[in-house]
């Protein structure tokens, strides 16, 4: 609609004199509000009326428990209740189960390898139950894998990005997304395809909403220039429960008691991610542009982050203790982000799952001497062919090999049942010999064929 000049001035001189008079009329309504309301725009649940709801999802007998808020909490608006569900007014109550909230940040950080070379990352780190006015205080802490997210099918995910910046980088202003990948999405908003929804610039947050209707493993990532992103450690895990768990017994799918079996022991994630030195190096060193993708040949080959022999180092991160550092003194040293140990652990007898999330640029071949595996389910899909007359149960087209190719972007289930297995150690590793060692950049660039025995290996112990 075309609308004269003057006519326009009047409507802004109307629109200022009506937006005077509701000041004006509100004012009392605004002295009256609690000053207390934290800094940030803090992030969307249902749980979660005050950015951070710290122990209401204790119940009456655990240590911490309080029915009164704490001084984290605030009413936002001013109706007294606290992380309310279908409370009256003025009662409080804990929060819905069927609603799960993460928080997480987009940021830099660095990853150790085996061979003692420190690579510059971009990433995420767990922002959830953080404090909005310490947000900030963990820029330059991502992590490789991204945080693993777990929820159980038929609950809500409310997961929020928040954009923290780069520290090594500040003149890098990338926007950020999360992709759910393999997730059955039916809202592009929500699909973290920034041509088809929107990317999160510094300083800013977005929550994304899942219903979470279908069991199994999934990958997720940055999908803003997703071929850097996801190379430079933007990736992560998420892990859907199926309905048919209990305080007892685990599944990896709801399996019904009709083959493929999916019950387990203990369950490990084993994410696969291939660095390439000379990339992460080109962008630390603001040498980008002499990135050719097109020549990406990845050097670095990691479970959960990590190089053999660390893969089998404990879990640790971010601490003066954390085995991964070696006495680090340099300040990008202090900082190395790789949380997650490779290591299997279990008892002879045990049925183990391990999670396979590969999202890398190639496939895998994992072999497991000594062990044979079932794969049970693939890309978040119970392996069974469709239901048979009557309700009777699809054909069973699991497998078993003593060797698995993973592809890229691709997540897979596989049972290890060590029932009359010999007790000791047995080496995961992959196939391809050039999987296995690493050169280091130094010798890399240097022409030097030196190779390290230190890549994609780690070691399942099974105790008697």
């Amino acid at each position: 609609m075309n609308v004269p000049k003057r006519c326009f001035s009047a409507l802004k001189m109307g629109f200022a004199a009506a937006l005077m008079s509701v000041l004006a009329s509100t004012s009392a309504w605004a002295i009256a509000t609690p000053p207390s309301i934290p800094l940030g725009t803090g992030i969307q649940c249902p749980n979660d009326i005050d950015n951070m709801p710290y122990g209401w999802g204790l119940k009456p007998t655990d240590i911490g428990y309080t029915t009164t808020p704490g001084p984290e909490d605030v009413d936002w608006n001013g109706d007294t209740l606290f992380n309310r569900k279908t409370s009256p007014v003025g009662s409080i109550e804990g929060p819905n189960p069927n609603a799960v909230c993460i928080r997480i940040g987009a940021t830099d950080g660095y990853v150790k390898m085996a061979d003692g070379s420190n690579l510059f990352t971009f990433g995420f780190v767990d922002l959830t139950g953080v404090p909005e006015a310490d947000i900030i205080n963990y820029k330059f802490m991502a992590t490789l894998p991204a945080p693993e997210i777990e929820a159980s099918e038929g609950q809500e995910l409310y997961l929020t990005i928040s954009t923290l910046g780069l520290l090594v980088r500040p003149d890098l202003p990338d926007p950020h997304t999360v992709h759910f990948h393999g997730y059955r999405q039916a809202v592009a908003a929500f699909d973290g395809v920034p041509d088809l929804s929107m990317a999160v610039p510094p300083a800013s947050n977005f929550t994304y909403y899942y219903k979470l209707n279908d069991p199994g493993t999934y990958g997720y990532h940055c999908h803003v220039e997703p071929t850097e992103h996801i190379a430079m450690g933007m990736v992560g895990t998420i892990i859907v429960k199926p309905a048919q768990d209990t305080p007892t017994s685990s599944f990896a799918y709801n399996d019904g008691g009709f083959p493929p079996d999916t019950s387990y022991n203990r369950s490990y994630t084993m994410h696969m991610h291939d660095l390439d030195g000379t990339v992460h190096y080109n962008l630390e060193t603001v040498q980008e542009v002499q990135t050719k993708w097109f020549k990406f040949k990845a050097n670095y080959f990691t479970f959960n982050g990590r190089n053999y022999p660390e893969t089998l180092l404990p879990a640790g991160n971010h601490t003066v203790g954390n085995p991964m550092l070696n006495n680090a003194v340099k300040y990008k040293e202090n900082y190395i982000g790789q949380p997650t140990s490779a290591l299997v652990t279990g008892r002879v007898g045990e049925r183990i799952l391990l999670r396979l999330n590969n999202l890398t640029f190639q496939s895998h071949s994992l072999t497991i001497p000594g062990i044979p595996m079932h794969v049970v389910g693939k890309d978040a899909r119970l392996l069974r062919g469709p239901d048979g007359a009557g309700g009777a149960p699809g054909k069973d087209i699991s497998f078993r090999r003593t060797a698995v190719s993973v592809s890229g972007g691709e997540e897979m289930e596989v049972i290890l049942d060590t029932a009359g297995l010999a007790s000791g150690t047995y080496f995961l590793y992959g196939r391809e010999l050039y999987t296995q060692a690493s050169l280091s950049l130094t010798d890399r660039a240097a022409g030097i064929g030196a190779e390290i025995r230190n890549g994609l290996i780690t070691e399942i112990r099974l105790a008697p």
